[in-house]
């Protein structure tokens, strides 16, 4: 946490987020995740030379991912915030940042974060194992990555952004 807040003070009016992805990677993997044959087909032929996850990201879009870390200050959202459309309503770190975008703030990277994930669960010091439901579930038949696709669709259309 201490990272972040380090961060924030050298860019006070950006959102920190210990990790980023891609607005593009996450519209990419939604279209491999409808492909699975022609992907699996593709890194065979390749014999795993090809895989997509490992292009270069240079897009300038950002979304924070909140499993590790973000920090964002209340003045940075309007009312768009809580205006979400139902069926969206886990994919918050899209619209978090589609919100945040809207609204010109920028979504900075900690650069001093190490990437290091520990999975372990505690409560009350005892490990109750893995949690992560969000990933798992489905909405109106649409599983996470679909959902994510949909949200900056969402977000391309009506707040305008995100358009390359």
């Amino acid at each position: 946490f201490s990272r972040l807040l380090r961060d924030s003070e050298l860019a006070p009016s950006a959102c920190i987020a210990a990790s980023t992805v891609s607005v593009t990677r996450q519209l990419e993997e939604a279209y491999w995740r409808t492909k699975p044959t022609l992907y699996r087909t593709l890194r065979l032929a390749s014999c795993g030379l090809w895989n997509p996850k490992r292009q270069q990201d240079r897009s300038p879009f950002r979304i924070a991912e909140g499993y590790a870390g973000v920090l964002v200050k209340p003045r940075f959202f309007d009312r768009s915030l809580d205006e979400y459309p139902e069926h969206l309503r886990n994919v918050d770190d899209v619209w978090i940042s589609a919100c945040l975008t809207k609204n010109r703030v920028a979504i900075k990277k900690c650069e001093t974060f190490s990437h290091q994930m520990n999975w372990q669960n505690e409560v009350n010091r005892k490990d109750i194992g893995r949690r992560d439901a969000l990933i798992h579930t489905l909405s109106d038949g649409l599983g996470r990555s679909a959902l994510n696709a949909e949200c900056i669709r969402y977000a391309q259309e009506h707040f305008g952004i995100w358009r390359s």
